[in-house]
């Protein structure tokens, strides 16, 4: 079961690198992460430090105009063969080992679902949408 985790990003490369870097490290199974950024054509920054995340970790990426933050969640969703759409900013890290496995075990079978788990920081607000693919489309 792949787990596409789409990260949006602006003017932040350090903390893109980062968040790449701790969901590689606390997955379970990184062979079935995609990682999928979304990024806008204006943000020459992050686009200039994309060697070097590249040259560490395989990245799919979304240049397109700027719009929302939803509209750049959506960017080139279905490039990819997913089960589990995870949407991240740069500012969010895993923090537990075998998050991965987790959302997986969470999911129901069908993937007609929407997971919420705390963040951390407050109790109320799903900052972190993970849905399955039947749900998304």
């Amino acid at each position: 079961m792949k787990i596409l985790a789409k990260i949006t990003s602006r003017e932040r490369p350090e903390q893109l690198k980062c968040a790449i870097s701790d969901l590689m490290l606390y997955a379970d199974s990184p062979k079935d992460i995609i990682i999928s950024l979304s990024l806008d054509l204006d943000d020459a920054q992050t686009i200039q430090a994309l060697g070097s995340i590249q040259s560490t970790y395989r990245l799919n990426i979304d240049l397109g105009q700027r719009t929302t933050k939803i509209g750049a969640i959506n960017r080139g969703v279905f490039k990819d063969d997913w089960s589990i759409l995870v949407n991240l900013s740069d500012d969010q890290r895993a923090v537990k080992q075998g998050w991965d496995t987790v959302i997986k075990n969470a999911m129901p079978p069908d993937l007609d679902g929407s997971l919420w788990f705390p963040d951390g920081i407050q109790p109320r607000i799903n900052t972190m949408e993970i849905v399955g693919r039947k749900y998304y489309e």
